[in-house]
């Protein structure tokens, strides 16, 4: 009798094992199940228009017509998968020359056809129909993330993040952009709607500024200044000198490409961007702006208005300018060099504003 009880416990110790075993299999084989599934759904994100993309993995060869993109790229340190650009994009990778396939707003398609790239990065209103259905029925992806827009700068970074297997670099940059944006709406709380600045916030071109439709109207909104063009008709609408004086802003907001070499990365001639600023306010009669007087007119950089990473600097240095004594402890040069250092991992060289803050 004993012999058949020690018997029977070492069968019922087998079948518990055996039922472990099944279980233990019956798991894994669900887990492989489960990741092929979120394989086999591949990546999806969601555009500037709003159109869904699903990619099946991270997209490896890339053609962008925005400078904007190639700045992010870099920054995730996969600027290697840009194999075409447009004219405005610089060179992004070091020794390598990088071939152009058109201008930022003229796509050559046949150029971009013999690359072969996975996707093409480009402004909606510079792709035609045609053309996009040309691309797609070849494989290639058209999509429209612009990082023109600094209220959606973050979501569109996290897009990327995705569609280049980055997601950890995106989130630094959300960390980063996060962390200012709450200090600036902390230092805004308490001014009240009436007691707003106004802004003559005017573009790359002369006597050409931005209504509540453009992306500067985000950068103006988000930096507690009120636009003086917002109810313009025109998206980019022309003014005058008159206009400007008729409205009498508390400041001016003026860009400069980085095509004039007189502000941006490497540039440090000081000379060249002090005479462009005197330039500026020697216009007729606006030395009676208000702006003028209180020395709240300031000249940003590209780099800093334009762009999704840098948004967040420019964003620092207009409400620095409009509110001084609320910025008074943030060194703007400083955050900055926290940028660059936070997401390139290199020191900050350029001039970026003037006058900086």
């Amino acid at each position: 009798m004993e012999m058949n009880g020690k018997k029977m416990l070492k069968r019922l110790l087998c079948l518990i094992m055996l039922g472990a075993m099944v279980i233990t299999l019956g798991a894994c084989s669900t887990t492989e199940a489960e990741t092929k599934s979120d394989s086999a759904k591949g990546i999806t994100v969601t555009d500037t228009m709003g159109r869904e993309i699903t990619i099946e993995k991270p997209l490896e060869k890339i053609v962008t017509y925005n400078s904007g993109l190639s700045e992010v790229l870099t920054s995730f340190g996969s600027e290697a998968t840009i194999i075409g650009r447009g004219d405005s994009v610089p060179n992004p990778v070091l020794n390598v020359e990088v071939p152009t396939v058109g201008k930022w707003n003229e796509p050559n398609i046949e150029a971009i056809m013999e690359l072969k790239p996975d996707a093409v990065f480009t402004y909606a209103a510079n792709m035609t129909a045609d053309n996009e259905t040309i691309l797609e029925n070849a494989g290639i992806k058209c999509i429209y993330l612009e990082l023109t827009d600094v209220s959606k700068s973050t979501e569109e970074v996290t897009a990327l993040g995705k569609l280049f297997g980055k997601e950890d670099k995106a989130e630094a940059f959300v960390k980063f952009h996060d962390k200012y944006e709450a200090i600036i709406e902390k230092k805004l709380k308490n001014i009240k709607e009436e007691d707003r600045a106004t802004i003559y916030y005017e573009g790359y071109t002369d006597y050409k500024s931005v209504n509540k439709e453009a992306g500067g109207q985000a950068l103006i909104t988000a930096a507690g200044g009120i636009n003086i063009a917002a109810d313009e008709t025109a998206k980019y609408p022309e003014i005058s000198d008159e206009w400007v004086l008729e409205r009498n802003p508390d400041a001016i907001v003026k860009l400069v490409s980085s095509t004039k070499k007189i502000l941006g990365t490497d540039l440090t001639d000081q000379g060249a961007v002090t005479s462009f600023y005197n330039t500026l306010i020697a216009r007729p009669s606006w030395g009676n702006l208000q702006a003028v007087k209180d020395d709240k007119v300031i000249l940003l950089s590209s780099e800093v208005a334009t762009t999704a990473f840098g948004s967040i600097v420019g964003e620092l240095y207009i409400a620095k300018t409009l509110y001084p004594e609320q910025f008074k402890d943030i060194d703007v040069q400083k955050v900055h060099e926290e940028l660059q250092k936070t997401l390139f991992g290199t020191d900050l060289v350029g001039i970026f504003a003037y006058p900086s803050k």
